[in-house]
C-alpha cells in the first residue's frame, strides 16, 4: 500500500495535484498527507507579530490544510494535514 504525500499553497496546481493524489488514495487505500510549509525566511521580529505576515500566512495555510482535509473526507478518503516552518524552495 504506497504513501501518498501532496504539497499544497493553495494555488490552482497543488489544487489540480490535491485532485489526484485524492484519486489514487481511492485506488490504491494507501494513507495521505498533505504538507504546507510555512516560509520563515523573513525578519524574525516581524514574524513574531501574531498579526504580521507571518500570521496571516499561517491562517491560510491553515484554511488550505482543513479544504483539503474537507475535500478527501467527501470522497472517502482520510487526508492526514501538516503544517511545517522552513524555507520553500523557490521555482
Amino acid at each position: 500500500m504506497p504513501k501518498i504525500l501532496v504539497a499544497l499553497d493553495g494555488s490552482l496546481g497543488s489544487e489540480k495535484a490535491l485532485t489526484t493524489a485524492v484519486r489514487l488514495a481511492q485506488q490504491n487505500g494507501g494513507p495521505l498527507a498533505a504538507v504546507a510549509v510555512l516560509d520563515c525566511s523573513g525578519d524574525p521580529r516581524v514574524e513574531q507579530l501574531a498579526e504580521g505576515p507571518k500570521g496571516r500566512a499561517r491562517r491560510h495555510l491553515d484554511e488550505v490544510l482543513q479544504a483539503a482535509a474537507n475535500f478527501a473526507r467527501s470522497r472517502g478518503v482520510r487526508l492526514t494535514p501538516l503544517l511545517r516552518e522552513g524555507i520553500p524552495p523557490r521555482p
